[in-house]
């Protein structure tokens, strides 16, 4: 067996081993066998490029990372594809320069065969047959040799030439079979490359998000310093002039421009209600599997802290700010109308994070315990504009009024 013909075989037992593999179907339990792109998971399967998940699925629409697209590539090219492409081509190659030897062999004998024909003729027309019989033998006999060259050498040259270009045209036809693998592996690899960028900006915007994050955990750091600090301090109640504190003598009636005591102190009167006022307590969705939170986070009834800052701007207006860590954490603000009677309402916005802002209102009741020490219960209804859903929070806990 030459050279050429082991080439051949291997090329074959190649292609042979390729149709084997390709005929190899994966099953997995979420790619049905009708859809659009179940022939290609299976060829890629089979070929050992792409493999499944333990539990017998396939995970489709699940993003490719950089670590998953490199052991992609390196399994392609381990399984020597290429090299197997390589060595078809070099075949190939090889056997067209077999075919051009070859014809350029039987042209050349074709040149022979015309040049003895043009000498036989040229004996022929100088000399006579009858008059030298010996030539006309020797003719005879060189006329039969050439014709048994034409007859015999032709016929086997054509004969190997037809079997070496259908050999060749085989060669070609596994090629061009094995092209197609790569130029949908050129489909899916830009595929993944735009895939990568959409998962830089992602990245970014997630990072970005991560940073605005510990800014507002780092405020709820110090609101919850600031409350610790209150706690622990004593206030001092200003003093109140004595109601038993005598009055100055009056001077003499004969000196009418002498101030008379007054019966109280001569300041405006203090409001009741505190400047400033801080509350802690715990909160969590009232609507069990509510969308408002959102994302992974999301647990029914998951309970959190939750904390107030307000100041008063009257005895019947106020400001203040809120943060919410039942679920996902959100921090907002809320203007505050007090109706009388220890109920209050307000309206506000704030943010939620990973799923942005949100607007709401609320209605509350407290219960002063003391002076200035309230228990409150809130009902905090929200729309959320990052996933267009709603639904209500409350909140539990206790008041200080500073």
């Amino acid at each position: 067996m030459n050279k050429l013909q082991k080439t051949l075989v291997t090329t074959l037992a190649i292609s042979t081993a390729f149709g084997v593999g390709m005929a190899l179907q994966a099953k997995f339990s979420d790619v049905p066998a009708n859809l659009w792109a179940a022939g290609a998971v299976n060829r890629m399967v089979a070929e050992g490029i792409i493999n499944g998940y333990p539990d017998g699925t396939f995970k489709g629409n699940n993003t490719v990372n950089r670590y998953e697209a490199t052991s992609m590539f390196d399994r392609l090219i381990s399984s020597k594809r290429f090299t197997a492409l390589e060595t078809n081509s070099q075949a190939a190659a090889k056997v067209s320069n077999d075919l051009s030897a070859l014809r350029a062999a039987g042209s050349s004998n074709a040149a022979t065969i015309a040049a003895l024909q043009a000498d036989i003729a040229t004996l022929k027309a100088s000399t006579g047959t009858a008059n030298s019989p010996e030539l006309l033998a020797r003719v005879t006999e060189l006329e039969a040799k050439v014709a048994a060259i034409s007859t015999s050498d032709n016929a086997s040259y054509n004969a190997r030439i037809t079997a070496l270009e259908g050999n060749f045209t085989t060669l070609l036809e596994t090629v061009s079979a094995a092209k197609p693998s790569n130029s949908e592996l050129d489909v899916r690899l830009a595929a993944l490359e735009a895939k990568s960028s959409s998962t830089a900006d992602l990245t970014a915007k997630v990072e970005a998000q991560g940073a605005q994050i510990s800014a507002l955990e780092g405020q709820v750091r110090t609101l919850n310093t600031t409350v610790a600090a209150l706690k622990t301090a004593t206030p001092t109640a200003p003093s109140i002039p004595s109601s038993t504190t005598p009055t100055p003598s009056v001077p003499s009636s004969t000196t009418p421009d002498a101030p008379t005591a007054p019966d109280a102190v001569a300041t405006p009167a203090a409001s009741s209600t505190p400047a400033l006022y801080v509350a802690l307590g715990i909160s969590t969705n009232l609507i069990p599997g509510s969308p408002i939170g959102g994302g992974s986070y999301r647990s029914p009834l998951g309970l959190g802290g939750y904390a107030q800052l307000g100041l008063n701007l009257s005895d019947s207006f106020s400001i203040r700010l809120n943060a919410d860590l039942s679920e996902i954490p959100s921090y907002g603000a809320n203007l505050m109308l007090n109706l009388g009677g220890g109920l209050y309402t307000g309206l506000g916005g704030g943010i939620v994070v990973d799923n942005g802002f949100y607007a709401g209102g609320v209605f509350g009741f407290s219960f002063d315990i003391a002076q200035n020490f309230a228990v409150f219960l809130e009902l905090n209804p929200r729309y959320n504009f990052g996933n267009s859903s709603f639904g209500i929070k409350t909140a539990l806990g206790l008041r200080l009024g500073l």
